[in-house]
């Protein structure tokens, strides 16, 4: 019998990188415009206006808050507006149409507001998805706060939550709040009048650091 020996050589392929971080949080950015046509498997979709990554400091403060930070690149600049939550708990949010005239074109908003904070989270701007499709998001919310859901069918696009229309659109929109809790469900039922039925499951759960294993 021969016995083998040597040494084995693996190539790393991209993407494959160490990061190397001292912070609490890392932030990684792309921006890139938005070009028509289905793009190549090899390229991405546009030409890139700003990349990079940063690190986020000064987050050891008692209570949550929101910042504005101004990330540079090398073409624009990118302003970005963020919650640092202290002690939160995250809310798995689950949309799935119940019924619904698909046929006739309904547009489906939902947005959410966070831990009594005024800003407009935007889980979902676009066509209705088809009966029965679940859509899942994700929302930090601090304990003992709540999670705002607002969720609103149309006939015809409205981008800005509550921009007012040149000529009335017909729609329906519901709205209810959830206590935040550490392991636990709640289901509600969106009634948005003659456009869908929709059903609203969120799903708690908490994260603890992991100990490190002791031989």
């Amino acid at each position: 019998m021969i016995a083998l020996q040597g040494v084995a050589r693996l190539s790393l392929t991209s993407p494959a990188r160490v990061i190397s971080m001292a912070s609490r949080a890392l932030i990684e950015f792309e921006l890139r415009v938005r070009t028509e046509g289905r793009p190549d498997e090899d390229e991405p979709n546009g030409d890139c206006l700003i990349e990079g990554c940063t690190e986020l400091t000064n987050m050891l403060a008692s209570d949550s808050f929101i910042e504005h930070r101004r990330l540079y690149g090398d073409n624009c600049a990118l302003d970005v507006k963020f919650a640092v939550l202290i002690n939160a708990v995250e809310a798995r949010v689950d949309i799935k149409v119940l019924l619904g005239a698909i046929a006739s074109g309904i547009n489906l908003k939902v947005y959410a507001k966070t831990s009594g904070f005024s800003e407009v989270i935007r889980l979902f701007e676009g066509a209705s998805p088809k009966p029965g499709v679940v859509m899942s998001f994700a929302v930090a919310v601090d304990t003992h706060n709540y999670l705002d859901v607002y969720i609103e069918g149309s006939s015809e696009d409205n981008p800005v939550l509550g921009q007012k229309e040149k000529k009335p659109a017909s729609r329906s929109w519901w709205k209810c709040s959830f206590g935040s809790d550490y392991h636990d469900m709640d289901k509600e039922v969106a009634e948005l009048g003659e456009f869908a039925v929709v059903s609203v499951n969120v799903n708690w759960k908490s994260y603890r650091k992991k100990e490190s294993l002791r031989e």
